[in-house]
C-alpha cells in the first residue's frame, strides 16, 4: 500500500502454533491452534496421516493433532498411509487430557523387509 506521504506499508498475517517438544527433540510448526493437542510420533516415518487430524507426519514422524480437554479422545493412524516397510504394534490410542495439555503420543513403529517367494515343482 502507498500512503499520501509517499511511503509504502504492508502487512502479513499468519495463524498457527509453534511447539517445542522435548521428547521429540523438535520444534514444530502447526496449523492447529487449539489449547489441547497431541504430538503423534511414528518414529522416522514421514507422510503418515491420522483419522482425527489434518496434515501428515513430518520428516521426523511427528504430527500435531487437536484434542478435546477432559474428554476421551481416540487418535488413530490411517494405516493406508504407512509405507509397506513399516508395521505398528497398535494403530490407535485413547487419552483424556487436561486443559492446555500437550500429550506426547508415540506409536511403536517396526521397520520390516518383505519378501515374496514362489516355489515351483
Amino acid at each position: 500500500n502507498q500512503s499520501s506521504s509517499g511511503g509504502t506499508s504492508g502487512s502479513v498475517s499468519a495463524s498457527g502454533s509453534v511447539l517445542a517438544v522435548p521428547a521429540a527433540k523438535d520444534i514444530m510448526f502447526s496449523r492447529t491452534t487449539g489449547d489441547t493437542v497431541a504430538v503423534v510420533n511414528v518414529k522416522d516415518t514421514p507422510g503418515v496421516k491420522v483419522t482425527s487430524g489434518d496434515g501428515q507426519t513430518n520428516s521426523d514422524g511427528n504430527l500435531v493433532v487437536p484434542l478435546n480437554s477432559y474428554d476421551w479422545n481416540t487418535v488413530t493412524i490411517d494405516a493406508g498411509t504407512l509405507p509397506l516397510s513399516t508395521e505398528l504394534t497398535n494403530t490407535s490410542q485413547k487419552v483424556v487430557p487436561t486443559d492446555k495439555a500437550v500429550v506426547w503420543m508415540p506409536f511403536d513403529a517396526l521397520k520390516v523387509k518383505r519378501y515374496l517367494l514362489q516355489v515351483k515343482q
